[in-house]
């Protein structure tokens, strides 16, 4: 909503156009039903072109017995690109904060694998996917939302710990906040860093491949093992 609103008014100083996509998961019955009919009024009275599908998690699920949250995210990025390249959408932005990426980053260094946090933009679909607000608070987020005089709904499936993200929001997070702060703002620094480290050493290793590889074909490598 805070995303929405800020868009919405800066679309002119941007010279954009604005469509939302909201992906009704369906899981929470006539909660996620309210939360679809208050973000449709929203651009309804914005003006702003709102597109919308109830995603068969339910159902995925049963077939695939796989895990929740990943199914989720999949249903519904595949529906974000959908309606991007159907409507001619350049850009997909979304929500996610600084909060979220400390999230993200201490999961990754507890599950053992990439920990560099999310990207501020990437490739997606024909177009880029976009974070504008990745090194806003959600503190700051809501201080907004208050100054604009903007209501928003809350999730009830935040509050449960049944989730990983959930758990690290609760429980871990604010152990490191106690420590220190201002760990957001130092979490964002380090991402920003590590992401400039990856950049430059893909940009390096692809001149090394290049000058190592003598032929290539479709299901085959000549290399210079020299």
């Amino acid at each position: 909503i805070a995303l929405l609103t800020f868009l919405h008014k800066q679309k002119d100083f941007l010279a954009i156009e604005i469509g939302c996509i909201h992906a009704n998961h369906g899981l929470r019955g006539d909660e996620s039903d309210e939360d679809e009919r208050f973000v449709k009024t929203m651009c309804d009275n914005w003006n702003i072109r709102f597109h919308s599908t109830t995603l068969a998690i339910q159902s995925i699920l049963l077939r695939e017995n796989g895990n929740l949250q990943d199914i989720c995210r999949r249903e519904r990025y595949h529906f974000f690109e959908q309606v991007m390249e159907e409507c001619n959408y350049s850009k997909l932005v979304v929500a996610h904060h600084a909060d979220d990426q400390v999230e993200s980053v201490f999961m990754g260094l507890t599950r053992g694998t990439r920990s560099n946090g999310m990207y501020a933009k990437r490739q997606f679909g024909n177009g880029k996917l976009i974070r504008p607000f990745l090194s806003v608070t959600r503190k700051q987020i809501e201080q907004y939302l208050n100054e604009q005089h903007i209501t928003y709904r809350e999730d009830s499936s935040n509050k449960k710990d049944t989730y990983t993200r959930n758990r690290f929001r609760h429980h871990i997070v604010p152990l490191v906040q106690e420590e220190n702060p201002n760990v957001t703002v130092a979490i964002t620094k380090w991402t920003q860093q590590q992401q400039q480290d990856e950049q430059l050493l893909d940009k390096l290793a692809v001149k090394e491949f290049e000058k190592i590889i003598l032929s290539s074909a479709i299901h085959s490598l000549s290399i210079d093992l020299e």
